[in-house]
C-alpha cells in the first residue's frame, strides 16, 4: 500500500495471483479505504492469470511491478517470467521489484526462467536495515519465532529488468 501512496503512477493496477480470488474484495476494500491517500493516482485491482492468453490492453504499460511470494510455486515459473516480460514497458526504465525467500531451489529455478527469458536481475540480502535487524535476531538468540528459516521466511530483493 506505501508503494501506492508515494508513486506517481497513474494508473496503478494491484494484481493478486489466480489462486487467490478470495483476496481481490479484501484488496478492493483497502484501495478503496485509502484511497484518499493516492491523490491522482488511479489504482485499481484486477486478477491476472499468469497463462492469461490475452493480455493485450496491459502490455508494454508498467513502469513497475511488485510482487512477494510469487516464486514458490515451480509450475507457474515459465508463465510468470513471461507475463512480467510482457507488461513491463519497453520505453524508458522499468522493473519487477520481487521479495522472495530462496525455499530450496524454487528462487533459483525460477531466476533461471527469467534468465532464460533474456530478463535481468540482481539479488540484494541487505535492503533495508530494520528487516535485516530482525532476520539477525531471529537468527541468532531471539526464540520468538523458533520455526524461522532463514531460507524458507527471509526475503530476499529481487530487481528483475528488461
Amino acid at each position: 500500500m506505501v508503494m501506492l501512496i508515494i508513486s506517481n503512477f497513474s494508473p496503478v493496477f494491484w494484481v493478486t495471483l489466480n489462486t487467490i480470488l478470495l483476496l481481490t474484495p479484501y484488496i478492493e476494500c483497502n484501495i478503496n479505504a485509502n484511497s484518499g491517500a493516492f491523490g491522482s493516482t488511479n489504482v485499481k485491482s484486477m486478477t491476472l492469470h499468469w497463462n492469461q492468453e490475452d493480455v493485450s490492453n496491459i502490455v508494454d504499460t508498467f513502469d513497475v511491478i511488485v510482487a512477494s511470494d510469487c516464486t514458490f510455486f515451480k509450475e507457474f515459473h515459465k508463465d510468470l517470467a513471461q507475463i512480467i516480460k510482457l507488461l513491463l514497458k519497453k520505453m524508458g526504465p522499468s522493473e519487477a521489484i520481487f521479495f522472495s525467500p530462496k525455499r530450496g531451489d524454487s528462487l533459483d529455478k525460477f531466476l533461471e526462467e527469467i534468465a532464460e527469458n533474456n530478463l535481468h536481475f540482481s539479488i540484494k540480502e541487505n535492503y533495508d536495515a530494520e528487516v535485516w535487524r530482525r532476520h539477525q535476531m531471529f537468527t541468532n538468540e531471539d526464540n520468538s519465532w523458533p520455526s524461522y528459516n532463514k531460507d524458507h521466511s527471509y526475503p530476499l530483493l529481487v530487481r528483475i529488468t528488461l
